[in-house]
This record gives C-alpha cells, structure tokens and sequence, in this order.
C-alpha cells in the first residue's frame, strides 16, 4: 500500500513538474515568435535607412517616415509621404540578403495607410505628452512598429539610442487599440534603462525584471539585431517567477 502511495505521489508530482515545463516552452515559444517578427521588421528598416541615405533619388527630399511589414514570407519597408504615397519600396525575401527595389510611386494600399495611421497617432500622443506612462532617457529616440494581428492594432515604441559604441534594453513599450484606434492598453517592460557597451565582454549579462516575468519580446528583438556587434552573447533575466535564458550564439530563449 506505502509503495502504491509513493508511486502515486511520485507520478502526480511528475505531471505536475511536466505540465510546468511546458507552460515555460509555451512561453518561450511566443516570446520568440513575436521577437523574431519584431527583429525582421526592424532588421528592414536598419537596411533601408543605410540604403535610402546613399539615394539620389529627388523623391528622397518628400519622404515623411517609414514603416515595415511582412506578408507571408517577405518583408517590405516603404517610405511614404505626408500624402499616403508611396515613394520607395524594398522587399525582403531573406532579411539578411539585399532587397529587392521597387521606385514605382503608388498610393498606399489599405492596410499601409492603417500602419502609417497607427504610427502618426502614437507619434503625436507621445509629442503631446498623453500617453504618460511611457517614459524615456535623455539622447534616446523611440523606433516605431505598428502591427495589425487579428485585426487588432498595436504598436512597439522601442527605445534605441544614437551612440554607436552601445545598445540600451528596457523603456519599451507596447501600445495597443481597439478597432477604431481607442487606446486600451500600454505594457511597458522597465521603468529603468539598462546601457550596454558593444565592447563589453561578459560570460553573461544579468538584470532583472520586477514588471515582468521574462523577457520582453523588443529585448530579444533588440539583442538580435545588435548581435553582430556585442562581445557579450549570453543575456540572463531574474523575474518574480521565472529565470530566463537568451544566447546570440545559438538564438534560444529558455525559461526556468
């Protein structure tokens, strides 16, 4: 009966112990999902600024900003005008090979013109200083990724800084609407900014979260995208839960 009994409890606890570790690979996986998408995005618009700032191009001189997307398994950046037109557009069908160019002046489609919407509304919130919760570090600037999932608009404000000798994490945030643009949400992953020198090598970098549990999806985004550049390659979170794990050298996220 005693052994019965101990076999028991020993089976519920490993259940238990299984059902856990998977929540965390769950977690994991969506983090690394939305990471991945944000890291694209952004990767596209690093390449297209260092294109377009080389350009010739008369249409240089109307354009507004600049957005990304991906549809299916390409990436594009446009570069729009204070028209809705299109002035430039680069297409990634490898983000980590050149673009494809497209020159051809066009008005934005319907799905652009809502990301340059979303983008212009959260750009004039933040110059009016209505959104008071997000927050930023003198000499940094935010970069802006609108996305629409499940017809659901949202936006990253990721915190980036113009000193080449180093990259910050922390002060991102995630802004997120209803369908007619109300604002419903802001989740931001810092109240602090964390400056990490290009130079600075490390066995790992630690930090810890009191807002969140683990990473942030922008802190992996951001991490990504300054991989080629960072002595430092392992990167650990000390949440209210979890222990987290994130490696450029081999670009996996595991939650403990």
């Amino acid at each position: 009966m005693t052994s019965k009994l101990l076999t028991l409890i020993a089976f519920i606890g490993f259940a238990n112990l299984t059902i856990a570790q998977d929540k965390r690979i769950i977690l994991a996986d969506k983090i690394l999902t939305k990471a991945k998408l944000i890291y694209e995005l952004e990767k596209a618009s690093w390449t297209v600024g260092d294109l377009i700032s080389k350009s010739s191009d008369a249409n240089k001189l109307k354009i507004e900003s600049y957005i990304s997307y991906k549809v299916d398994s390409v990436v594009h950046c446009i570069l729009y005008s204070k028209s809705d037109t299109i002035l430039f557009e680069y297409l990634f069908k490898n983000i980590v090979s050149p673009p494809d160019i497209k020159t051809t002046v066009r008005p934005a489609d319907n799905d652009e013109i809502q990301l340059i919407k979303i983008k212009r509304l959260i750009q004039n919130r933040i110059l009016n200083g209505e959104l008071h919760s997000v927050k930023k570090d003198m000499n940094t600037n935010f970069n802006f990724v609108p996305l629409i999932i499940d017809n659901l608009p949202s936006c990253y404000l990721i915190n980036a800084i113009d000193d080449n000798s180093q990259m910050i994490l922390g002060r991102d945030y995630l802004v997120q609407f209803d369908k007619d643009l109300n604002l419903m949400n802001v989740t931001g992953n810092h109240k602090s900014t964390q400056f990490i020198k290009l130079d600075f090598e490390a066995k790992d970098f630690f930090h810890t979260h009191i807002i969140l549990d683990t990473f942030f999806e922008t802190e992996i985004a951001s991490l990504m995208l300054y991989s080629p550049y960072l002595k430092t390659t392992e990167f650990t979170v000390i949440g209210q839960k979890y222990t987290s794990h994130w490696s450029n050298s081999t670009n996996t996220l595991t939650i403990k």
